[in-house]
């Protein structure tokens, strides 16, 4: 019996994921109540890259269940009776499910179902990942679906990549003047003087991504595809235009100076080479060839401009301060912990004004102290280097009211500092975003003394893996990162640079799915691609002449491996994200059978 082959027309979907989505940025002011929490201001927020993507994502993801629904009901199987095909559908199932759950009973549903502050990445958001991923493993059947889905993302990656490109040459059109009406198009109200500017700087390539460092994972995934289509692509005209974008994306990569990025395409250039070199006698030309050229750039960009590598490296993030591990506060006293296990505990008389404090050692006998609080007190002992006090006065709203407060500020250096005032006779700290808020130790594994590794992340590391323990079989829910992490740790946050910054994501994709969605979630996720890693090995590794459709799979893999790679220390992102699942559906398509072509 003949196979039945759905319409061509079935991919549209798809191909709007690929090339379209990805390229959608428009201005929009949406409200959320995050700002009821004491650590962030405001209810009301403006967004640039990511709303409309995801209210376009919802919108994809539904007629995707509902054409695949569709398409099995009328007999349209594709895939999903072939052999071992249950295989990879079963840990999307898997993380499908134990997203769903953890949505449904996160605190914060309303995020965790349609997206929440800064990520706009909720649950109908992921399920759009799940049916992506299904659709294409599913309805990728021969080589014209394949040809369809692989060029539409080649026009879409050319198009951001120019955008990224000529950012890095000071050339962006989204902060031009003449663009703004464009862009604010959904926008009610525009206020006056109303502007967009690029908040990385200029000459740092963001493209329509939202951060450099998405930047870096886009071309670890899509740049070695590209590179396939430029090799091996049926047509002339798109093998050129292939090669246009992959040198696109290798400027914007340079213009993003994401470090991240970076080691994603080393991730993803490292499995191409293992391939290469399965068959050296065959491929040496072409491993050389690339070798050469690779070799060639790198020397050329080091005489040419030998600062230019330096950025990948270098961070306006200054290093963590160790000096005061924590601080908390009670009714009348505070007590700080000192990095080396020393203790000061400030008293406060019953009635006494905030500047009236005593300082205490561990064992509760009062501290010497020089200078004054004008001036900064300190205490003239070694072991207490580094720690001043001092007084200081501030008017803080109540209401309609405006009182002014006597003011202890804690110092532990020019840049890091802690001020608190007393108020209905207990003690408050003063945030950075004007609220009051008590201060409290706070969980942390992990890290000590190196909580600036990756440009800080070691900080938002040790205080999110506590996390994976209160989130081993459910979630907080989809979005819903930013509740669960401490965002009150205004020590460590000012210790480490990120002041009155709410912090939204774990710089981690897998740490990120886990907190979120739930350890098997996690868990899934990653054998999803390790079934595809084998299912590639298996088909393609030391296989002799390999078929076009075999050599696509091998560049979905390193696209896919410099993805994972650059999750380490990246987050998912519906910048990204959704090409992933796409591709990495496609992928799998090919694997399940023999194309002969």
């Amino acid at each position: 019996m003949k196979e039945k082959r759905l319409d061509s027309i079935y991919a549209l979907p798809l191909m709007f994921v690929l090339a379209v989505i990805p390229l959608v940025t428009f201005v929009t002011v949406y409200h959320t109540d995050i700002g009821n929490n004491t650590w962030i201001a405001g209810t009301a927020f403006y967004d640039f890259f990511l709303y409309y993507k995801s209210q376009l994502l919802m919108l994809t993801g539904l007629i995707l269940g509902i054409a695949t629904a569709v398409s099995l009901l009328r007999g349209y199987h594709g895939n999903l009776y072939g052999k071992n095909s249950y295989y990879a559908l079963i840990p999307v199932g898997i993380f499908a499910l134990f997203s769903f759950v953890s949505a449904m009973v996160s605190e914060h549903r309303a995020d965790a179902l349609f997206g929440g502050y800064e990520q706009f990445e909720g649950l109908f958001v992921i399920l759009c990942y799940v049916f992506c991923f299904v659709f294409a493993y599913i309805y990728v059947t021969d080589r014209k679906w394949l040809d369809l889905l692989l060029y539409t993302l080649l026009i879409g990656s050319l198009i951001l990549s120019f955008t990224g490109a000529m950012q890095a040459f000071h050339l962006d059109y989204m902060t031009n003047k003449k663009m703004l009406p464009f862009l604010t198009m959904f926008l009610k109200n525009v206020p006056e003087n109303f502007s967009i500017s690029a908040s990385f700087g200029e000459g740092v390539s963001y493209a329509t991504l939202y951060n450099p460092n998405y930047v870096g994972t886009y071309v670890a995934l899509v740049l070695p595809v590209t590179v396939a289509l430029g090799l091996w692509g049926r047509k002339l005209i798109f093998r050129i235009l292939a090669g246009i974008s992959a040198l696109f994306q290798i400027i914007m990569l340079f213009g993003a100076q994401s470090m991240t990025g970076l080691i994603g395409v080393a991730g993803g250039a490292l499995v191409a080479i293992l391939f290469l070199f399965a068959d050296l006698r065959k491929n040496r030309r072409l491993l050389f060839g690339i070798g050469g050229v690779a070799l060639l750039a790198i020397a050329g960009v080091l005489v040419g401009k030998p600062d230019l590598l330096r950025q990948f490296t270098q961070t306006t993030i200054s290093s963590c301060n160790y000096t005061v591990s924590s601080i908390e506060t009670s009714n009348d006293a505070f007590q700080i912990l000192l990095d080396n296990g020393k203790r000061i505990e400030g008293r406060i008389a019953q009635g006494k004004g905030i500047h009236e404090c005593t300082l205490y050692d561990t064992a509760g006998s009062p501290l010497p102290t020089a200078g004054t609080l004008a001036a900064g007190l300190t205490i003239p002992k070694e072991e207490y280097k580094g720690i001043a006090f001092f007084s200081d006065s501030k008017q803080f709203s109540e209401g309609d009211k405006t009182i002014n407060y006597d003011i202890l500020r804690i110092s532990a250096g020019e840049n890091y500092s802690w001020e608190l005032l007393k108020r209905n006779d207990k003690l408050y700290y003063i945030n950075g975003v004007g609220k009051l808020d008590t201060l409290r130790k706070v969980k942390s594994l992990g890290f000590e003394h190196r909580y600036d590794l990756a440009t800080n992340r070691g900080y938002i590391w040790s205080r999110t893996l506590p996390l994976l323990q209160e989130n081993m079989l459910l979630g907080k829910g989809a979005d819903n990162f930013v509740y669960a992490f401490p965002n009150d740790d205004y020590v460590g946050k000012i210790n480490c640079g990120f002041g009155s910054q709410t912090i939204t994501k774990p710089h981690n994709m897998y740490m990120q799915i886990w907190v979120q969605d739930g350890m098997p979630a996690c868990l899934a996720f990653l054998a999803i691609f390790v079934i595809f890693a084998i299912r590639t090995f298996r088909r393609c590794f030391k296989k002799g002449t390999l078929t076009y459709a075999q050599k696509i799979q091998i560049a979905v893999f390193c696209g896919s491996a410099g993805y994972m790679t650059a999750g380490i220390a990246n987050d998912s992102t519906i910048c990204v994200a959704p090409i992933f699942w796409c591709l990495l559906g496609t992928g799998m398509a090919v694997s399940c059978k023999n194309w002969k072509e």
